[in-house]
């Protein structure tokens, strides 16, 4: 009843203590998250209710929606950030639609009986794998003993940030700054904390280049992926015997 969950509400507020530790599970971004209560065994002798909240940024508790164990009711107590994206399971799970990086917070369940109030913390991490791998700026042709541009190497909207690695003939290129020189930087999406990872390879070309190939390799989570550029033109260009004329 009405009076019960406000009775059991003052109780939980007097004998509920801060968890030490918490369960941390992997979301995908874009998808359903599934946050379980105590691993999906909530204990049940005994349980009134049960209620989810969250982690706000500013460290203080935000409901999020209660279920009695005695009703298949679920009354959604969250703000407008929640409300239209949280469900609950049989076994007391929370759901929460359409993940973002927004969604990377603690998320804590209450079992309440009469006699004691049981809390699970969950901490949530939510991936994103690359939308696309590409090579821009790439130039027509290597000149042999003039720096040149091999390209910018992009890797677009994941998280965490992709890295990126430059090789040539299979080899991987190490910047020296002398005949090799590797810009990266990574870009952060504002609107989605998506992670945007760039990388420009500036190269000198020797004789023995001709023909070769350049390879952009991208890794997200221990997993790579291979962009090859075509394989450059090669111009040798010497001044004649004698000097240049004037």
């Amino acid at each position: 009843s009405l009076v019960t969950l406000r009775f059991l509400h003052i109780f939980v507020r007097m004998r509920t203590e801060p968890l030490q530790g918490h369960e941390n599970i992997t979301a995908w971004y874009g998808k359903t998250i599934t946050v379980p209560c105590n691993g999906g065994k909530v204990p049940v002798d005994g349980l009134v209710f049960v209620k989810w909240k969250y982690a706000k940024d500013d460290g203080t508790p935000g409901d999020l929606l209660i279920k009695q164990s005695t009703s298949d009711q679920v009354t959604i107590l969250a703000s407008e950030e929640y409300a239209s994206r949280i469900s609950m399971e049989k076994d007391f799970s929370l759901l929460i639609s359409q993940a973002s990086l927004r969604d990377q917070r603690i998320f804590t369940c209450m079992a309440v009986s009469p006699s004691n109030v049981n809390e699970y913390s969950v901490n949530v991490e939510v991936k994103k794998k690359p939308s696309s791998v590409e090579i821009i700026d790439k130039p027509e042709a290597l000149k042999k003993d003039i720096l040149t541009t091999v390209g910018t190497c992009i890797v677009k909207d994941s998280n965490p940030a992709a890295t990126i690695t430059w090789t040539k003939n299979k080899s991987t290129l190490n910047a020296d700054g002398k005949g090799v020189f590797i810009t990266p930087s990574v870009k952060v999406d504002p609107a989605t904390g998506l992670s945007t990872s760039h990388s420009t390879l500036q190269y000198v070309a020797a004789k023995e280049d001709g023909g070769a190939v350049f390879t952009c390799v991208s890794t997200y989570e221990g997993i790579h992926n291979e962009t090859n550029l075509e394989p450059l033109m090669f111009i040798w260009i010497s001044a004649p015997l004698g000097g240049l004329s004037k």
